[in-house]
């Protein structure tokens, strides 16, 4: 997951969005039983993640004597994390076509934090995040126990290390998740898709699969722009109580039919990015 900016110009081919968020929007739902919603799903997300740290302490004890063993364990535990976090959160998943069997690569539209739990909820794979998710409390040790690839993107010079790990993994047979645009948006169009980290996929000759996720809340809720998609200078703390105070949230989760392969990356994402894009009109 990367942190979110405030977005670049959207290129010809892509929606646009708006200019900044409303933040009487993400703050507008303070009643009470609102109050007491998100208390109850706070609640219900940090027992999800303890009975996940628990389990995978116990899991690690018993497989120590087989590393493949122990990463098996690792995907299957992330898998439930994400499905239970998505209960915990109340978000309904709804998911239009499948992931490719032959795909080691998945990329989407971004749109905040809450992507890692609805693709996630999807297929046992890993993800590639933003370096200082590292040293987040909790999450930032489960992100590393679930073999999350960290990345700087200001730091172009850590590029190179990071490919040739992603290379490594697609070489075991690892499925890899990114967010091309690199930034996470509104939900209102797409960003430009950037390449650099499609080299690996690209030299290996992987399958690369493509989503579009897009939400939407209840009747009386803030529209989603305000309070679950996480972009421009929106704080954590307040959009996180709005995103749990709604109602209602569904994710709607698209996959385009076939997979890519290209042996040229800024061709592979310019093919994909219009993936994304058709299933972003097919979802309106």
């Amino acid at each position: 997951m990367t942190e979110p900016t405030t977005a670049p110009e959207p290129t010809q081919a892509t929606a646009t969005q708006a200019a900044e968020p409303r933040r009487d929007f993400i703050l507008a739902r303070h009643g009470a039983i609102a109050r007491l919603r998100a208390v109850r799903r706070a609640l219900s997300m940090v027992l999800v993640t303890a009975l996940t740290c628990v389990a995978w302490g116990i899991g690690a004890s018993c497989l120590f004597w087989s590393r493949e063993r122990r990463h098996g364990w690792r995907r299957i535990l992330m898998r439930q994390w994400c499905r239970f976090g998505c209960v915990a959160l109340g978000v309904r998943v709804r998911t239009h076509g499948v992931l490719p069997k032959d795909a080691q690569y998945l990329v989407a539209n971004h749109l905040g934090y809450l992507d890692i739990l609805v693709l996630g909820s999807q297929a046992n794979a890993a993800f590639v995040s933003r370096a200082d998710v590292e040293g987040w409390p909790v999450i930032g040790w489960l992100a590393k126990q679930f073999d999350t690839v960290f990345l700087e993107r200001s730091k172009k010079r850590d590029l190179p290390g990071v490919n040739a790990d992603l290379k490594e993994r697609l070489e075991r047979g690892d499925l890899i998740v990114m967010f091309p645009e690199g930034t996470s948006s509104s939900g209102e169009g797409l960003l430009p898709f950037r390449s650099p980290l499609l080299g690996p996929p690209a030299e290996h000759g992987s399958a690369v699969a493509a989503a579009c996720i897009r939400y939407a809340t209840g009747q009386g809720d803030p529209d989603q722009m305000h309070c679950v998609a996480w972009w421009g200078d929106m704080e954590f703390a307040p959009h996180a109580f709005a995103m749990l105070s709604v109602a209602r949230i569904d994710a709607n989760v698209a996959f385009a039919p076939a997979a890519r392969r290209s042996s040229d990356r800024k061709q592979l994402a310019a093919q994909l990015q219009q993936d994304v894009a058709q299933l972003f009109d097919q979802l309106r």
